[in-house]
């Protein structure tokens, strides 16, 4: 796609850059944005690099969210080495700050600090414009007749001074290393009285005669990166099998296998506290919605149960006579959303209308092309459904209709699906033996790949909270768990995920759910654990 501007910006801040593009199309201008222009197929990378190496002008979007982000950082430093004029765009009251202040250095900015933002889109739009019509002029040349508010309050260091203040640090560090250990010897032989009762040793330094008594030889400063702990902060044991949870208003329900469903209030979650416990037959997967819960059961021959919450406790199961599935009984998974049930299992997956939970039925479904291998799993986000098949991939359908789905877009993953977990437009696969695995969803009919990340074992459920996701995993040696529990990933960038803590003391686990920056996460044959992560 022929563009003259490439619009770089924080996944953070997409409905601003969304309305940039927006506004400088409508003006006549040629943009290039990602997700939107990157050939299907291609590598988000090379993309990237060709469409800025191809720009005059790159937009930066800046904010809190695109001075921490990494990517935008590499596509600023690709448009400097490119000599591409850059425009930053500032909405937040942020000055930028390391390698973006580096690269950003005397460059003039445009405010959108005001309400509307479309008046300063517009005189964007205006600088632009100006720059694209002026042929070779010098760029502060054109920007000298255009209303540009300010420039960025950085010294932009040339190679030179760049080049001793390296030279600087290694003097300082050869000092550090090799000079000071000797001197401080030196200096702790000059004076040592002996410590008077209840006080520690102090050393009484004379300074030379040759020296002033007010100068201070320097310390060399130990930076010491703090790497977060997990920490178990309450629990709740379970006598059969803990294999799934559910939280809405501080209330956690666990299929708790063979002793039902078990209802707690975890209001405080150091202290879990049972409410009630619903005898359904080995509770499996649950979902609750309203004063209705939706409990697959079994294990083997699994079915989906609709239990009204509370004393009457009406329930209407499916598959059963009268109420009939496509997927027959090999249910694994349920989600509810919108008035709509959406069940998975081998090779299925169905949409139920349950606007009355008790007279539900099922309105659509489908099955892959070839066998899931490992059971469906499913994602829903507003209209659109993240259908994992398996070995099949990652299929991506419109349901707005749900009686007759549309689909839109796929992925192929290099190994089965497992689970999935969707935040601000990202879409994380956790892939079994093949670990973490990220896509731009911003378009959903186009994914984009972003990151792979390997994680030792087998990866399972993922749970997002803000910039950390969670991932449970098991290590398998033939039929036995020999280690299991869960990694915090670092996902700020998701094209650079980064593991930051581990924790391994489960037998098996089986969930997990974060709510705010508490974990909660269930080990099949002990119960509840409820973690938080210090240091993060």
């Amino acid at each position: 796609m022929a563009h003259d501007v490439f619009i770089s910006y924080s996944n953070k801040d997409k409905t601003v850059a969304n309305a940039v593009l927006a506004g400088l199309e409508d003006q006549g201008i040629r943009c290039w944005i990602a997700p939107r222009d990157v050939d299907p197929g291609s590598l988000w990378s090379e993309a990237i690099v060709n469409a800025i190496g191809s720009s005059k002008v790159m937009i930066v979007i800046m904010s809190g969210n695109s001075n921490n982000s990494k990517q935008v950082v590499r596509e600023v430093e690709r448009a400097v080495a490119s000599e591409v004029i850059i425009i930053p765009f500032r909405i937040e009251n942020v000055d930028p700050t390391g390698a973006m202040a580096y690269f950003l250095a005397t460059q003039h900015w445009l405010d959108a600090l005001t309400p509307p933002l479309e008046n300063h889109i517009e005189k964007l739009g205006k600088t632009i414009q100006l720059i694209l019509s002026g042929g070779d002029k010098p760029v502060v040349e054109q920007l000298q007749n255009v209303p540009v508010e300010k420039t960025i309050p950085v010294s932009r260091r040339n190679p030179g001074s760049l080049t001793i203040a390296l030279l600087g640090i290694a003097v300082l560090a050869l000092f550090a290393v090799f000079i000071w250990p000797r001197i401080g010897r030196d200096i702790s032989s000059i004076s040592t009285p002996s410590p008077t009762t209840g006080s520690s040793p102090v050393a009484v330094v004379s300074p030379p005669p040759s020296e002033s008594p007010t100068e201070t030889l320097p310390v060399p400063t130990v930076i010491t990166e703090v790497v977060p702990t997990f920490k178990v902060i309450g629990e709740y044991r379970t006598s059969r099998s803990a294999n799934d949870i559910f939280i809405v208003d501080n209330m956690l329900y666990l299929a708790n296998g063979g002793d039902g469903l078990v209802r707690l209030n975890v209001s405080n979650p150091d202290e879990p506290k049972l409410v009630d416990t619903y005898q359904i037959d080995d509770a499996q997967d649950v979902a609750v919605d309203g004063d209705y819960a939706y409990v697959i059961t079994g294990e083997f021959d699994r079915r989906l149960v609709v239990m009204k919450i509370g004393p009457t406790g009406d329930t209407v199961t499916f598959p059963s006579e009268g109420n009939s599935l496509s997927g027959g009984s090999s249910l694994y998974y349920v989600t509810v959303a919108n008035g709509l049930a959406h069940l998975t299992g081998h090779n299925y997956w169905g949409i139920l209308d349950v606007k009355d939970p008790l007279k539900a039925k099922e309105i659509s479904s489908w099955s892959p092309e070839s066998n899931s291998g490992n059971p469906c799993t499913a994602v829903i986000d507003g209209n659109i459904a993240y259908i994992g098949g398996g070995w099949t991939g990652l299929h991506i359908f419109d349901i707005s209709d749900p009686n007759k789905p549309e689909l839109i877009g796929r992925f192929d993953t290099p190994d089965w699906i497992i689970g999935m977990e969707i935040s601000e437009n990202i879409l994380y696969l956790t892939l079994g033996d093949s670990g973490l695995l990220t896509l731009d969803v911003g378009v959903p009919s186009r994914p984009i790949l972003m990151d792979r990340l390997d994680l030792n074992g087998f990866s399972m459920k993922p749970s997002a909270a803000g910039d950390t996701l969670y991932v449970t995993y098991r290590v398998n040696q033939e039929y036995q768990v020999i280690e299991s529990g869960i990694y915090a990933v670092d996902v700020t960038d998701p094209e650079d995920l980064k593991i930051i803590s581990t924790y391994d003391q489960l037998d098996a686990a089986t969930d997990i759910v974060t709510v705010d920056d508490i974990i909660y996460l269930t080990d099949e044959s002990r119960g509840l654990f409820i973690l938080t992560m210090n240091g993060n």
